[in-house]
Protein backbone atom coordinates (compact mmCIF):
# COMPACT_ATOMS: atom_id res chain seq x y z
CA UNK A 1 0.00 0.00 0.00
CA UNK A 2 1.29 3.27 -0.79
CA UNK A 3 1.63 5.94 1.72
CA UNK A 4 0.04 9.45 1.02
CA UNK A 5 1.59 12.89 2.52
CA UNK A 6 -0.36 15.48 3.23
CA UNK A 7 1.31 19.23 2.34
CA UNK A 8 -0.38 22.91 3.07
CA UNK A 9 1.35 26.18 2.72
CA UNK A 10 -0.05 29.26 4.03
CA UNK A 11 1.25 32.74 3.69
CA UNK A 12 1.92 34.91 6.57
CA UNK A 13 3.45 38.20 7.45
CA UNK A 14 6.14 37.38 10.39
CA UNK A 15 7.30 33.95 9.77
CA UNK A 16 9.87 35.10 12.52
CA UNK A 17 6.68 34.83 14.79
CA UNK A 18 5.24 31.26 13.02
CA UNK A 19 8.88 29.83 13.26
CA UNK A 20 9.25 30.55 16.95
CA UNK A 21 5.76 29.33 18.30
CA UNK A 22 5.99 25.98 15.62
CA UNK A 23 9.93 24.86 16.76
CA UNK A 24 9.68 26.03 19.97
CA UNK A 25 6.16 25.84 21.34
CA UNK A 26 4.82 23.04 20.19
CA UNK A 27 8.38 21.13 19.28
CA UNK A 28 7.21 19.80 15.93
CA UNK A 29 9.76 18.82 13.77
CA UNK A 30 11.60 21.46 11.31
CA UNK A 31 12.38 20.42 7.87
CA UNK A 32 13.43 23.30 6.22
CA UNK A 33 13.97 26.95 7.46
CA UNK A 34 15.19 29.52 4.74
CA UNK A 35 14.52 33.44 4.91
CA UNK A 36 11.19 33.51 3.21
CA UNK A 37 9.90 30.19 4.20
CA UNK A 38 10.26 27.44 6.94
CA UNK A 39 8.16 23.79 7.11
CA UNK A 40 7.50 21.26 9.62
CA UNK A 41 6.83 18.25 9.91
CA UNK A 42 3.41 16.85 11.88
CA UNK A 43 3.35 13.17 11.08
CA UNK A 44 2.13 12.40 7.72
CA UNK A 45 2.03 15.75 7.16
CA UNK A 46 4.29 18.93 5.69
CA UNK A 47 3.15 22.85 7.16
CA UNK A 48 5.00 25.04 4.76
CA UNK A 49 5.17 29.20 5.82
CA UNK A 50 6.05 31.67 3.12
CA UNK A 51 6.56 35.52 3.25
CA UNK A 52 7.07 38.39 1.31
CA UNK A 53 8.50 41.30 2.35
CA UNK A 54 6.89 43.62 -0.61
CA UNK A 55 3.25 42.42 -2.59
CA UNK A 56 5.04 43.79 -5.81
CA UNK A 57 6.97 41.11 -5.19
CA UNK A 58 4.84 38.00 -4.75
CA UNK A 59 6.64 35.03 -3.65
CA UNK A 60 5.62 32.66 -6.98
CA UNK A 61 4.05 29.95 -4.96
CA UNK A 62 1.38 31.92 -4.96
CA UNK A 63 -0.78 33.82 -8.18
CA UNK A 64 -3.94 35.26 -8.98
CA UNK A 65 -7.10 33.86 -9.38
CA UNK A 66 -8.89 33.92 -12.98
CA UNK A 67 -10.74 36.99 -11.91
CA UNK A 68 -7.54 38.89 -11.33
CA UNK A 69 -7.92 39.12 -8.04
CA UNK A 70 -5.21 37.88 -5.80
CA UNK A 71 -5.57 34.19 -4.78
CA UNK A 72 -3.78 33.05 -1.40
CA UNK A 73 -3.93 29.44 -2.59
CA UNK A 74 -0.55 27.12 -3.48
CA UNK A 75 0.02 26.90 -6.84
Amino acid sequence: MTKRFGFTYVHCHDLHAMRAFYRDVLLLEQIWDEEISAAFRIGDHQLAFFTTRKWSHMNPCFHHSPDGKAASHFR
